[in-house]
């Protein structure tokens, strides 16, 4: 059996390495310190992709894409959507980087 890590700690490493790239990183919306689900928005200029942390999966496949060449509309609804069923989801936006750098982990 695998424990995983609390959602705060690994919303916190994603920070840290879009910051250590010479990105930058936003928390948009707070989950579940402890269980939350992550939704990763990778921002470059106008263009967005959506990524779901799939926790069911090996680590190498750790990312599920929802949304891609996506407008800043199509995530708002989106998240939206999502957050009528999940409000323990967490959604935490990065742009300057890039996005393989959350990929491989």
């Amino acid at each position: 059996m695998s424990r995983r890590l609390r959602s705060d700690i690994r919303i916190n490493a994603i920070l840290r390495t879009a910051q250590g790239a010479g990105g930058f990183g936003v928390v948009l919306h707070k989950g579940h310190e402890e269980a939350g689900i992550i939704y990763l928005l990778h921002r470059t200029k106008n263009i967005y992709t959506l990524l779901v942390e799939n926790s069911s999966s090996p680590p190498e496949q750790s990312w599920r894409s929802c949304l891609n060449d996506a407008s800043v509309e199509e995530v708002e609804k989106f998240i939206a959507k999502e957050r009528q069923f999940d409000r323990d989801l967490w959604v935490v936006e990065v742009e300057e980087c890039d996005l393989t750098l959350f990929l491989d982990s």
